[in-house]
């Protein structure tokens, strides 16, 4: 993924958003302007290897999809400051 280009997509709107999982660099810096984006949530690219996981993240996923069509705040929000 090229992330200046997806940057500058997004802040014409064009696309409207985008869920990452893969980075130019691993991990994506924690001064990437990608983290800072309600419009681009950042996904760990390794969720997909445990099947005991992914029931958990997709119920997670579409809990937060469903807050967000609602206008609520996200409620797995990353804390830039602590790290997570």
């Amino acid at each position: 993924m090229h992330e200046a280009a997806l940057t500058e997509a997004l802040n014409s709107d064009r696309p409207s958003g985008a869920v990452l999982d893969a980075y130019e660099t691993k991990p994506l810096p924690p001064d990437s302007p990608l983290w800072r984006r309600e419009d681009a949530p950042a996904l760990p690219h390794r969720i997909r290897h445990s099947p005991y996981t992914r029931p958990r993240v997709n119920a997670a996923s579409a809990s937060e999809l469903g807050r967000r069509l609602r206008g609520q705040p996200l409620g797995n929000v990353v804390d830039l400051d602590a790290g997570h």
